[in-house]
């Protein structure tokens, strides 16, 4: 019996240390590398939080429970628009049009990406990712986890460069933004404190440009 108290006293012992070690986590949240721009109505993708901020957001998640997750959602399904790159770009400095012929390809399927930063990780399963601990279950919104099986259309088109023009053909799209920080606790030991975010997209195509060259 000693020995089971004294068992159950050095693990409390370590989870209240691992508990100081998490309060202490540098934040570096992931960002969405590979898009050039994303603005949104309202609030802050995970990436943009201050110090100040996760300091701020992070007592609404410290007390203490003996297991589960306390959880603060900061921004909820904020609407966002995206350029995530630019695909092509050729310019006409020629005194006739020049025809081109590409592939346009939309989807209009919604794909969650995840992203978190702190302590917070993720479990993968082929295709699937989502965070630990069934984190999504406990803020309660539909969309779980990130999949990146989903469905695109593509159509060729013939487009046409018109002299002295250049032609910009990118990435863009539409979706809704959820994040937030979240503490999770085991035998009332902080083992995860983080952030997470959700950002789907609804809505995604190219979008074809033409702009006046400019001769140097």
């Amino acid at each position: 019996m000693n020995k089971f108290i004294w068992s159950l006293v050095l693990i409390l012992y370590f989870l209240i240390c691992y508990d100081q070690f998490n309060l202490e986590h540098e934040v570096n949240a992931s960002s969405y590398n590979s898009f050039s721009e994303v603005t949104l109505e309202s609030g802050k993708l995970l990436c943009n939080y201050t110090d100040s901020e996760y300091d701020k957001y992070y007592e609404e998640v410290l007390d203490r429970k003996f297991f589960g997750w306390n959880t603060l959602v900061v921004n909820k399904e904020v609407k966002a628009n995206f350029i995530e790159k630019t695909v092509l770009e050729v310019t006409n400095d020629k005194d006739s049009a020049v025809d081109y012929k590409y592939q346009i390809t939309s989807s209009s399927e919604n794909r969650t990406i995840l992203d978190c930063s702190g302590t917070l990780g993720y479990e993968v399963k082929g295709e699937i990712k989502k965070f630990k601990n069934d984190l999504n279950a406990k803020i309660n919104i539909g969309y779980k986890e990130e999949n990146t099986n989903y469905k695109k259309t593509t159509e060729e088109l013939k487009i046409s460069c018109d002299p002295k023009t250049k032609l910009l053909i990118t990435i863009k799209g539409t979706g809704v933004v959820t994040n937030g920080v979240c503490a999770y606790y085991f035998c009332f030991g902080r083992t995860i404190l983080g952030g997470y975010e959700y950002f789907t997209i609804t809505h995604e195509f190219q979008s074809i440009e033409k702009v006046a060259y400019e001769e140097n």
